[in-house]
């Protein structure tokens, strides 16, 4: 984006934060099943995976396991960059 549009990068970032809130809020207001999101997630991230190890991608396979790391919450060792809502992690909330 800040490339695309001239916008610097710390407005970029606060543009992308923003459109996550709007998401967020949106399913909030479905009523969506986290567990099944969840499950849908982690789908896509595992054939995203694939495919760009088939493509030979290291990047994108590495950016999807990071992913996938942390909305499993598998990251025992490190401190999260953001802390998600507590009810988007598996096994937590409703």
């Amino acid at each position: 984006m800040a490339d695309k549009y001239g916008v610097t990068r710390r407005q970029t970032r606060r543009y992308v934060g923003r459109g996550y809130e709007i998401i967020r809020d949106d399913i909030d207001a479905a009523d969506v099943e986290r567990e099944k999101l969840v499950s849908q997630l982690v789908n896509s991230l595992q054939e995203s995976m694939a495919k760009a190890a088939a493509a030979g991608h290291a990047c994108a396979v590495f950016s999807c396991c990071r992913e996938l790391r942390e909305l499993l919450g598998l990251a025992a060792d490190a401190k999260p960059r953001h802390a998600p809502p507590t009810p988007y992690r598996i096994g937590h909330g409703s």
